[in-house]
Parts: C-alpha cells; sequence; structure tokens
C-alpha cells in the first residue's frame, strides 16, 4: 500500500528550483509575458514571489516545447530568440561571499566573483544551445526553432568556444565543454 500526501498549505511554489519543462505544465501566459515574449530589451522588476522566474523561465526552449496551452503555438511562432536562463539570485551571492569575502584582497574578490557568474552564464548558455541543436532529447509537445547541427558542425563550433573560452582541456561538444 503506497500512501501519498496532498499539498500542504504551506508548500511554497518557487520556480527556481523547477526545471523549465515542470514551469511550463502549469503556466497561463499573462500581459507580461506577451510583453516580455517580443524581440526587445526589457526589465523585469518585481517583489519575490511575484514570478519574474517563471516568465524568464518560459523564454528557454525546452519550456516553449512542452507548453501545452492553447496559446503556446501563437507564443512559439512569435518568440525569434532562444531564452538562455541563468539561474542568480541573493543566496546564489552569500554563497560566493562567504567563499571569497575577508578571505580575498578587494581586486581578487571582484575576480572570483566575475569568473563565478561568466561560468554559471556561459554553463548556461551551453545548454540552450545543446537543447537547440537536439543534444537534449526530442522536443516534448512542439520543437521550438531546433536547429540541424551534424556532429562535426558541434565539433567546430565547440573547438572555437575551447579556444576563445581559453579552456585547456575538453572534448569537442558541447557536453564537454560544460563538463571542462
Amino acid at each position: 500500500m503506497s500512501v501519498s500526501a496532498a499539498p500542504s498549505i504551506f508548500d511554497v511554489f518557487n520556480a527556481r528550483q523547477l526545471a523549465p519543462q515542470e514551469v511550463a505544465k502549469l503556466f497561463v501566459p499573462s500581459d507580461h509575458f506577451e510583453i516580455l515574449a517580443k524581440p526587445t530589451h526589457t526589465l523585469i522588476v518585481g517583489p519575490r514571489g511575484s514570478g519574474k522566474t517563471t516568465l524568464l523561465k518560459m523564454l528557454h526552449p525546452a519550456a516553449l516545447e512542452a507548453w501545452q496551452h492553447p496559446k503556446a503555438p501563437q507564443y512559439r511562432n512569435q518568440i525569434e530568440f532562444a531564452g538562455v536562463f541563468v539561474g542568480t539570485d541573493i543566496n546564489w551571492k552569500e554563497q560566493v561571499k562567504s567563499l571569497g569575502d575577508g578571505r580575498l584582497d578587494a581586486d581578487s574578490y571582484r575576480l572570483f566573483v566575475r569568473a563565478a557568474f561568466t561560468g554559471q552564464f556561459l554553463h548556461s548558455l551551453l545548454e540552450t544551445m545543446s537543447y537547440r541543436a537536439g543534444r537534449a532529447g526530442p522536443p516534448l509537445e512542439a520543437p521550438h526553432r531546433r536547429i540541424l547541427l551534424t556532429e562535426r558542425g558541434e565539433a567546430d563550433i565547440a573547438r572555437e568556444l575551447i579556444a576563445s573560452w581559453h579552456i585547456d582541456r575538453a572534448i569537442a561538444t558541447f557536453e564537454g565543454i560544460q563538463i571542462a
């Protein structure tokens, strides 16, 4: 016999811990998403819990492909860019601060913070590139601007990234660079 607990009123919904596909399961578009889905510069400001992360995660190709809503095809057609979600928040900042603050001189600390953020950004960029190239699995609902990339094409791009990002050793694939 299996017993499952009903959701509690004390459960917290935070999109930060959810994969884009999970966010898409419950997403209902709003006027804010309509604005965000346009190819313009947008600044999103709001208090904790107001839905900023949810909106941004819905721009990731995995979320757009998994989204099953009557308006989903319209948005998939409208969004002409690839969303790269870089998960940073106050907790991340505090973790980085605890590793370097007070133990490093100011210049070294700034370099450490920049390197940590850059590493997180590049990892997220590679995740999106890999997804768009079909390396992360088939589309769940409808493909969103997938590209046809041969293994040789991926290797060529990967070698360029390895050289320009000054990575010492990596297998010439998107996943290989992420691991490196």
